[in-house]
C-alpha cells in the first residue's frame, strides 16, 4: 500500500511536471511537440515558432518579414517600392511623384523649380519669394488671417461682425457650408453622425440599434435601452 501511493505521487508529479513545459499554444518547449497535433506543427500547421512548412506565419510573412511577393510589412521591397511603384519618399523609379516633382524640386510640366501657376513644391510663390502670392493669398487660397476670397476660413467657417460662426451667403441663417449650425445640427435637426437630441437616427434606432418601443432592426423585441 505504502509502494503504490509513492508510485501515484511519481506519476501525478511526472504528469504535472511534462504539463508545465507545455506554453499556451500547446507546444512542448523541450521537445517542440505539440499538445493537440501531437506534431511539430499545431492543428493549423504551424511550429512552436509560428511558422508554417513553407516558412510564413499566420500573417504571410517570412522570419526576415517578407510575404511570398517579397514585400515587407509597410509594403516595400528589397529595393524600397511599394507594389504600385513608389518609394517610401513617394517618388517612382522615373523620379516623379504624383504632384508632378522630382527630388530636386523641378517640376515635371514646366522643368523649373515651379509649376504653371507659379508655386514652388515647397509652395513658395515665383513673384513674391514668399508663401503668398502678389495678391496675399497662399497657394490655397488663403491670406495671412487664414480667409479665403468668399470670407471663410480652411475649416468652412466666415467671420461677420467679429462672432466667428458658420454663415452662409446664400441663406445667412446661422448654418455652415456644409449645412450645420453651431451646435452641430443640419436643418432637419440630426448631428454630421446621423443623430438628433434625443439619440435617434432618421429610421428611428438609437445607436444601440433600438428603436423607442425596444425592438431591433430586425424587428425583434430587446427592452427599452
Amino acid at each position: 500500500m505504502k509502494y503504490k501511493k509513492i508510485g501515484t505521487i511519481i506519476i501525478t508529479v511526472i504528469f504535472m511536471t511534462g504539463c508545465r513545459s507545455y506554453d499556451k499554444t500547446g507546444f512542448n518547449t523541450t521537445t517542440k511537440r505539440n499538445w493537440h497535433s501531437m506534431g511539430y506543427t499545431d492543428l493549423g500547421g504551424y511550429d512552436i515558432s509560428g511558422y508554417s512548412n513553407e516558412g510564413y506565419d499566420r500573417e504571410g510573412y517570412d522570419r526576415y518579414g517578407y510575404d511570398t511577393a517579397s514585400y515587407d510589412k509597410d509594403g516595400f521591397n528589397d529595393y524600397g517600392y511599394n507594389r504600385e511603384g513608389y518609394n517610401r519618399n513617394g517618388y517612382k523609379k522615373t523620379g516623379w511623384n504624383d504632384e508632378g516633382w522630382n527630388k530636386q524640386g523641378i517640376n515635371r510640366e514646366t522643368e523649373t523649380r515651379y509649376d504653371k501657376y507659379g508655386w514652388s513644391r515647397d509652395y513658395m510663390n515665383e513673384k513674391t519669394k514668399t508663401s503668398y502670392n502678389k495678391y496675399g493669398y497662399d497657394e490655397e487660397g488663403y491670406n495671412r488671417k487664414g480667409y479665403n476670397k468668399k470670407g471663410y476660413n480652411r475649416e468652412g467657417y466666415k467671420q461677420e461682425k467679429n462672432v466667428k460662426y458658420a454663415l452662409k451667403d446664400e441663406y445667412k441663417d446661422g448654418y455652415d457650408e456644409k449645412g450645420y449650425d453651431r451646435l452641430g445640427y443640419n436643418r432637419q435637426g440630426y448631428r454630421i453622425d446621423g443623430y438628433n437630441s434625443d439619440g435617434y437616427d432618421k429610421g428611428g434606432y438609437n445607436r444601440q440599434g433600438l428603436n423607442r418601443e425596444g425592438f431591433n432592426q430586425k424587428k425583434q423585441y430587446v427592452g427599452e435601452y
